[in-house]
């Protein structure tokens, strides 16, 4: 494979891994959320009982944690990748 398209390959795998686990995270929160407080989560401040700030605040900080946990998923997914496709 060509070097160049590899390094393409590698990119976009990894950021494909980077995009699943921020979903997969979002998913996780927003359960534990719904189970822990028998309510669905404040994300849109046009359902009944969401303001405009809890809805921003479940915004900051559900956008803070996906950006933790992606960013330290982002060297061990590009290792990996690296491993999968120098075989």
């Amino acid at each position: 494979m060509k070097t160049k398209n590899k390094e393409l390959l590698k990119e976009g795998i990894a950021t494909g891994a980077v995009l699943l686990s921020g979903f997969l995270v979002r998913l996780a929160i927003e359960k534990g959320y719904e189970a822990l407080s028998n309510k669905e989560a404040p994300k849109n401040p046009g359902h009944h009982g969401v303001s405009w700030g809890k809805s921003i605040l479940w915004t900051l900080a559900t956008s803070a944690i996906i950006s933790v946990v992606t960013m330290a998923v982002r060297p061990y997914v590009a290792v990996g990748v690296d491993e999968v496709l120098d075989k």
